[in-house]
């Protein structure tokens, strides 16, 4: 009989998520455009989204995205959108030092059109997503990221996306408990889940020493990344499973090489930077048995 309870207060949990995530997603969407938005920069936005998508895997895709933002601040300079989007454009772009279209001040320039989406729009949940992401990975200024990261799932609570950004701010903050409450919501919202999820509850099992967890959830991701991958291999070491610790460890360094991976796990912004100290030292340790 409880389990029946249990059933109905999920499902009535599930519809009432909905409900209130679409009236907040209609009220973000009448804030979002109290300025008319021109068509043609809307327009412009769309196809910078498309190439947007891919540009983490291919420059062209990276310039691309970047170009039609552009194109977008041009059309509208009070599209706030168009703004928020030049910034995390350009700041995929910097992965790309060879474009001709990162300039020596693109910092200077994420940092204008990303200022200029706030004070166009301040409700602008991916603009304070993309604001929060800035101070937090290039600042370090946590107290600077967190309103704008609770601003951006504020302003759409019923996107996946955004939580789990909120969540990985969380965990970085060693916020787990809030972390962990996010991933819930996040569950009930998306019952299949997600890459992002898996990756963010596979770091907290990993970072709780939950090894056995932390290995089930990032086995579940489908493309993982350089720091998904290090985790999985690192989580088979601490179990003492070496034959998989090599296996996975092998693959990694074929993809992405040594170097490149010390840099990602230099660049996780945790507040205790010992855990980056920690995280370096253990990729030695693995490299080590790997051989």
């Amino acid at each position: 009989m409880e389990e029946i309870f249990d059933i109905e207060e999920t499902i009535v949990k599930t519809a009432s998520n909905a409900i209130v995530g679409s009236v907040k997603a209609d009220e973000t969407e009448k804030l979002k455009h109290k300025n008319p938005v021109d068509f043609t920069a809307h327009d412009y936005v769309l196809k910078g989204l498309h190439y947007h998508r891919m540009s983490g895997v291919c420059q062209e895709n990276a310039e691309q995205a970047f170009t039609f933002f552009q194109k977008a601040v041009d059309a509208d300079p009070q599209y706030a959108r168009a703004h928020a989007w030049s910034t995390c454009s350009l700041a995929n772009l910097s992965d790309w030092s060879s474009s001709e279209l990162l300039t020596e001040n693109w910092f200077d320039t994420a940092t204008y059109h990303i200022n200029e989406a706030i004070k166009i729009d301040p409700d602008d949940a991916e603009a304070n997503r993309i604001m929060g992401y800035m101070k937090l990975i290039f600042d370090g200024d946590f107290e600077g990221a967190e309103p704008h990261f609770r601003k951006a799932h504020q302003m759409s609570p019923s996107d996946v996306h955004l939580a789990l950004n909120l969540a990985s701010f969380c965990i970085f903050s060693a916020n787990m408990t809030e972390a962990k409450d996010l991933i819930e919501e996040v569950k009930i919202l998306n019952p299949y889940g997600s890459d992002q999820q898996f990756y963010l509850e596979g770091l907290i099992g990993f970072l709780e020493e939950n090894y056995d967890e932390a290995i089930s959830l990032l086995s579940r991701i489908l493309n993982p990344d350089s720091i998904g991958m290090f985790l999985l291999a690192a989580a088979y070491f601490k179990t003492g499973n070496q034959a998989e610790t090599t296996r996975n460890f092998d693959k990694l360094l074929k993809k992405y090489g040594k170097e490149s991976i010390l840099e990602e796990l230099s660049s996780l912004p945790f507040k205790d930077k010992q855990k980056k100290e920690e995280l370096a030292q253990l990729l030695e340790q693995v490299d080590s048995l790997a051989i």
